[in-house]
């Protein structure tokens, strides 16, 4: 099974971001399968990352191993993928946070996934890589990339499917370790005055502030200490980011994109680790009231950071061969 990646890529998104000025551009890395192997009909998944993290969670892979890149898993079985990095994360333009909004980042986001179908449909993404007739489009989100395609397709409708990973539409929580008061961490909600942001910022001092949410970040994100392997390899693609967009802060508010997850018609893949963001996972499908095909899969000794995880795997092989029901449903 041959790959042609990671190949990266920058997509101006100038005058398409709800109005933000200023030349604005994303970076991204593609994955494409082997001319001979792509799917029919073809699939092209898009990865979004995130807080924290750059487009290169999806893409974990070193000069001697591939093992943790949930992309080339993926492009191996036919698929093309792309992983994005939101606005004001990682290498796309950043800037003051409070620039990139929920509407800045998830107008940029569809930008970047109509320009790069464009592009495959027209065979000039990636010089020498055939047109795609028709693709099926798959938009998968990991934690607060679960946020914003969540934003993304009850508003627009971008995608076939969605695959919503880590991240609760009801409310996503950020637990503490055992033992430890487990009240959530206060949510700021849409259009917040600053006098709200001062009382958020007050009840955060008063749990313990930064050393208390990095605490919980911890807990949440690594199930044990073999988790923390991947995060001493050198990566091709960077998976970190030091920025993130301001929108940020309203991910965890409860009900924040409750009415845009309700909107949601296409099928729903929704992937928890055994500890995450939901505290009742069972509940998920609840919050996609008019999708007809909804998909929860929660897996065993999984934290939150997924694609970290030794059973990283199992996931990806959930969410495959759902991809590849959708793309039968769509082109029968």
């Amino acid at each position: 099974m041959g790959v042609h990646g990671p190949i990266e890529l920058r997509i101006d998104v100038t005058g398409r971001a709800s109005g933000l000025g200023g030349t604005l551009e994303q970076a991204v890395t593609v994955h494409l399968p082997d001319e001979r192997e792509i799917n029919d009909p073809p699939v092209v998944m898009f990865g979004f990352p995130g807080g924290g993290v750059a487009r290169g969670y999806w893409c974990l892979e070193t000069e001697d191993s591939t093992d943790w890149s949930q992309a080339r898993y993926h492009a191996e079985r036919g698929c093309v993928f792309v992983s994005v990095d939101h606005l004001g994360v990682g290498e796309s333009t950043t800037g003051d946070p409070e620039d990139f909004t929920m509407e800045v980042v998830t107008s940029g986001n569809v930008a970047v996934v109509r320009t790069v179908l464009d592009r495959l449909i027209k065979g000039v993404l990636v010089e020498g890589f055939p047109a795609l007739a028709d693709p099926v489009t798959i938009g998968m989100g990991q934690s607060m990339g679960g946020f914003f395609i969540i934003q993304m397709q009850g508003q627009q409708a971008v995608f076939d499917g969605v695959a919503v990973l880590g991240y609760s539409s009801i409310h996503t929580v950020v637990p503490a370790p055992p033992g430890e008061d487990q009240t959530p961490l206060p949510g700021v909600a849409r259009n917040s005055s600053p006098e709200t942001l001062g009382i958020w910022a007050d009840r955060l001092a008063a749990m313990g502030g930064r050393d208390a949410l990095m605490k919980r970040m911890t807990h949440l994100s690594f199930f044990d200490k073999n988790d923390s392997d991947c995060l001493r390899m050198d990566f091709v693609t960077p998976p970190f980011s030091t920025t993130f967009p301001g929108a940020a802060k309203y991910a965890t508010s409860r009900g924040v994109v409750a009415e845009e997850a309700a909107r949601i018609e296409c099928p729903v893949f929704l992937g928890f680790g055994e500890r995450d963001t939901s505290q009742h996972p069972k509940g998920e499908p609840t919050g996609y009231l008019r999708s007809n095909d909804i998909v929860l899969a929660v897996i065993p000794g999984m934290a939150h950071g997924q694609n970290f995880n030794s059973k990283r795997r199992e996931l990806w092989t959930r969410i495959h061969p759902w991809a590849m029901w959708v793309a039968a449903q769509v082109r029968p």
